[in-house]
């Protein structure tokens, strides 16, 4: 038998059912309505570290221990990033797992870190074809991954398990967190776009350097950690960090491939590798430019989104109601306010999206192009994203250009609360312009 996969891990069960969770995150009703159906398909979830997904699996053993009333015998929970640590082969683990399993021990398997497993998808693949269709064992397992977990349609595990994004908190889950400890905050949105979305800098007693610190700490050591492993090959933290700060700089920016290599002192076939590695890391959001026709134009222009406006906000050490006030940051404002704003897009439409940026022979831009595809047709929508305290009439001749077909939604999205002067929304009604808060589009998430 394995040295210690089995020692004390009833145990380990205990001390996590001893806890106490507050909030639940929104996948959460989903999985515990896997784990009491017929589905055999298991799950993996993929996102950022240290966005909930650990906690999630924690709340799950507690739902079928408290509510189920299952045995703590039967469920099985193992970190896999301790698999080194402690000893133990990938092969031995699975070994001994599958055994378990066989030999009804363990009926519910939770798995953090999978990524650390050697050869994982082929190893589930394994299990599914042989436990649960020839033997007909209706196990659970629930597994977690890094952001790097990417599985194409011809790898191993297609069809026997289902891979679903955990995304940082949105604002909704934000505010139930600020309620559940009691804190009283009148700028919840400033706020939440400064450390809102990773739940253990949501803490008053915590100093904002202290968090700051703690966030890009994470933001480069992680980032360092999901690059080795899609690159397979050395990578220094100095280059991690000349390349993020390059992007804060150039966030919601086209970007110059050649101009950014000569300045990184990298030639362009790294520098693309790396890029890639971001995108596929999920650190980084990538759109490509279309030009006035809403066709692509050249997959060589390019902008990109760091992946949450926390990131933006610590790599400048300001919140974000600092980088507003100040004259030397608030140029940052648009890319944070661009940022949630394509976050929340992404993550609310993440398989029948596509977005890009719109840029005519003018150099004229229109910030998102957004096109959703339908199972009759799809839905075509502009957007612009203006974070200032006054709209005016006279900027409405620039936003959107001359875009009248009637089948292009068009969208305005500002950040001032007070009404509008009868006359701008006449102009806007005109150019059929739809216009909407920024914090009521990022609430309704």
């Amino acid at each position: 038998m394995t040295p210690s996969i089995w020692i004390d891990y009833e145990k380990r069960l205990e001390k996590i059912i001893e806890q106490k969770f507050v909030i639940k995150r929104k996948n959460f009703a989903d999985l515990k309505k896997y784990l009491t159906n017929q589905e055999t398909k298991f799950k993996v979830l993929s996102g950022l570290r240290r966005i909930g997904k650990t906690t999630t699996l924690y709340q799950l053993i507690n739902f079928l221990h408290n509510e189920k009333k299952v045995k703590l015998a039967k469920i099985f929970y193992y970190s896999l990033d301790k698999l080194s640590v402690n000893g133990i082969k990938s092969e031995e683990f699975k070994r001994e797992v599958q055994i378990a399993i066989e030999t009804d021990k363990i009926e519910y398997i939770f798995l953090d870190e999978i990524q650390d497993l050697i050869a994982w998808k082929k190893w589930l693949k394994i299990l599914y074809d042989d436990v649960c269709v020839i033997y007909r064992k209706n196990i659970k397992i629930i597994a977690t991954g890094s952001n790097c977990l990417e599985i194409n349609d011809n790898e191993d595990g297609i069809g026997r398990f289902d891979m679903q994004n955990i995304f940082p908190w949105s604002y909704e889950e934000y505010q139930q967190l600020l309620m559940s400890k009691k804190i009283s905050n009148k700028n919840s949105f400033d706020e939440y776009l400064t450390f809102g979305q990773f739940p253990e800098f949501v803490q008053p007693t915590i100093k904002n350097f202290e968090k700051f610190d703690g966030l890009k700490t994470y933001i480069l050591n992680e980032t360092l950690k999901d690059i080795k492993n899609i690159l397979k090959t050395k990578i220094s933290m100095e280059e991690i960090t000349r390349i993020i700060y390059y992007l804060v700089e150039t966030t919601n920016n086209e970007i110059n491939k050649d101009k950014m290599a000569q300045q990184l002192s990298l030639n362009i076939r790294t520098l693309n590798k790396f890029l890639d590695a971001f995108v596929a890391s999920k650190l980084l959001f990538e759109i490509e430019q279309v030009n006035a026709l809403l066709v692509t134009k050249s997959k060589r222009n390019k902008k990109y989104f760091l992946a949450s406006p926390n990131f933006i906000c610590a790599l400048l050490h300001q919140t974000f109601a600092e980088i507003k006030m100040n004259s030397e940051t608030n140029q940052f404002v648009g890319s944070i306010t661009e940022t949630i704003f394509l976050q929340k897009i992404i993550f609310t439409n993440q398989n029948n999206l596509s977005v890009s940026y719109v840029k005519n022979k003018q150099n004229l831009e229109i910030d998102f192009f957004l096109k959703i595809i339908g199972q009759k047709h799809d839905n075509k929508i502009l957007y612009e994203i203006k974070y200032r305290e006054v709209i005016n009439k006279n900027m409405i001749n620039d936003f959107f250009w001359n875009y009248d077909k009637s089948y292009i939604q068009k969208i305005l999205i500002i950040q001032n609360a007070l009404p509008l002067k009868h006359s701008l929304t006449q102009a806007l009604n005109k150019k059929n312009i739809e216009i909407v808060l920024l914090k009521n589009f990022v609430q309704n998430w």
